[in-house]
């Protein structure tokens, strides 16, 4: 079975991270948005700093690595944050929704 190769190139450190491998591109890029949502990363910490690269192709029949030409950019961590309430970013407004009686909050108010 084939698997792709995949390193998260660190800028700060000016070199690639141990490299990891998994069946599909869906694998390791949601792998990299779990570790870039976990505030206890560095992913998380210096989003900006990390870039998800597919760099190769690995045979396991045949033990052979076969390097991309180029690698793959995949994105950068700081591009899947995915916003929470803990991070400062404004709550949403919950007014001139409809209640589950059919009015509005800010109906409710001027009553």
């Amino acid at each position: 079975m084939k698997q792709k190769v995949f390193s998260i190139y660190d800028s700060k450190a000016e070199a690639y991270l141990r490299p990891f491998f998994t069946a599909t591109k869906g694998l390791a890029l949601r792998s990299f948005v779990e570790a870039a949502n976990d505030p206890r990363e560095s992913l998380n910490k210096y989003p900006g700093d990390y870039t998800l690269f597919e760099i190769a192709e690995y045979d396991d029949a045949s033990g052979a690595i076969t390097m991309h030409k180029t690698h793959i950019n995949m994105g950068k961590a700081n591009e899947h944050i995915r916003p929470t309430s803990d991070n400062n970013l404004p709550t949403p407004s919950l007014s001139g929704l409809p209640s589950p009686e059919g009015t509005t909050e800010s109906n409710q108010a001027q009553a």
